[in-house]
């Protein structure tokens, strides 16, 4: 059925950054659904009414074509699972696929933040629309004038380059992807029925902290870290030597589109050696993550994480321990979580003295502190990214599909 036909324009003004704009919310078009996969239906197919033939070529693709091979890619990857984080950067890989929101008019823009917003919580979208913001402040900041150049022309970064496009036909019963990415941004949620798929999600940001500017003082996933600080302060010193796996950082995550089972093995230390306390910090970690869901996703997603066994989740750390001025690494590793995090050295920083004692005590310390204002980080489900596991169950009990099992 063509979208055209489902269902008419939203009506109504909203704000984007008014706690109105939110989806729960009553609006002129009546209420929406309490069910996240039947708001994200109707959301998508109120933003596809508003495109034009041109942008709805840019926009929807079959939910399992190939794409083409591409250095960054395996050859034999489907167009839903290509994204990459530095997307918005011409010179090491430009999205083909979605349509960018500087490409769209005006209600164009309001109906595409409406619909991305359908499996976000507040939380959620907040920080997703801080790091579109802080991306057009973050290139602005650096003292290259070609790349401020770049920048004014709509070449490289700005909020605008963030693409969103559609894998399927939005609908009730059949599986279908949504796909919002750009530079330190990619959220990939996909439905099948009432079931929903979150992961993976990208988020990032440079600059972590604004130094200058109007926009001075504002803090970007801030959290992140500070849970993950608390709960290594927490720690005694055997505890420290076990979580800790590297005294010098990976300057990146490990994992990435093309790279999604790199965990292998488990490392560091388990919740089953940590306190009744230590073991709830490690659930504000998670939660933080988690909670960036609408609360029906989320309250699912710990729930598994919690069947699962909570002292079954592993928290491992690079870099110093007492100093949350330096950069760090920390991941989270359970049968149903996997969580990394890196606070990078920002471009041109310096990388400051990183000397650790094994328990990741700074031995000797430098008066001119690394600029640590880069984050890179990924939430991902084992097993599950894409809705992998969602298109097995669904595959394997219906009919229709018995060809495809």
């Amino acid at each position: 059925m063509n979208h055209k036909t489902i269902l008419g324009l939203f009506a109504g003004a909203i704000v984007f950054a008014s706690a109105t704009a939110s989806v729960h919310a009553h609006d002129k078009a009546g209420a929406h659904s309490s069910n996240v996969s039947t708001r994200c239906y109707e959301l998508a197919n109120r933003w596809l009414e508003s495109l034009d033939d041109e942008q709805l070529k840019l926009v929807q693709y079959e939910f399992a074509v190939t794409a083409g091979p591409e250095r960054l890619f395996p050859e034999e990857i489907e167009k839903r699972r290509k994204w990459h984080y530095l997307n918005s950067i011409p010179t090491v890989y430009q999205r083909e696929e979605g349509l960018a929101l500087k490409d769209m008019s005006a209600e164009q823009r309001i109906l595409a933040h409406k619909f991305i917003q359908c499996g976000l919580s507040s939380q959620g979208y907040f920080k997703a629309a801080n790091i579109m913001i802080g991306e057009k402040v973050g290139w602005e900041t650096l003292e290259d004038q070609g790349i401020k150049d770049a920048l004014k022309m709509g070449a490289i970064g700005g909020s605008g380059a963030y693409w969103l496009a559609i894998f399927g036909e939005p609908s009730r019963t059949e599986p279908w992807q949504w796909q919002f990415e750009g530079h330190h941004l990619a959220l990939n949620f996909t439905m099948i029925g009432d079931e929903v798929g979150s992961t993976p999600v990208f988020w990032g940001t440079r600059p972590t902290v604004i130094l200058d500017g109007m926009y001075a003082g504002w803090h970007l996933m801030g959290y992140e870290k500070e849970y993950a600080f608390r709960l290594m302060s927490s720690l005694d010193k055997s505890q420290k030597r076990k979580a800790l796996i590297a005294k010098q950082m990976n300057p990146n995550i490990f994992t990435d589109p093309a790279r999604l089972d790199v965990f292998e093995t488990y490392e560091g230390l388990p919740a089953s050696e940590m306190s009744e306390a230590q073991q709830e910090m490690l659930r504000d970690v998670i939660r933080e993550y988690v909670n960036n869901n609408d609360h029906e996703i989320a309250q699912a997603r710990m729930a598994e994480i919690e069947a699962d066994g909570i002292e079954n989740v592993y928290f491992s750390w690079m870099g110093p321990t007492n100093d949350v001025r330096y950069p760090v690494y920390f991941r989270v590793h359970g049968p149903s979580v996997i969580i990394e995090y890196v606070n990078a050295v920002n471009h041109g920083g310096n990388q400051g003295a990183m000397d650790l004692d094994d328990e990741g005590n700074l031995i000797i310390t430098d008066k001119d502190i690394p600029d640590s204002n880069h984050i890179h980080s990924i939430y991902r489900k084992p097993g599950a990214d894409y809705g992998d596991d969602l298109l097995r169950e669904h595959y394997l009990n219906d009919p229709e599909h018995a060809g495809d099992r």
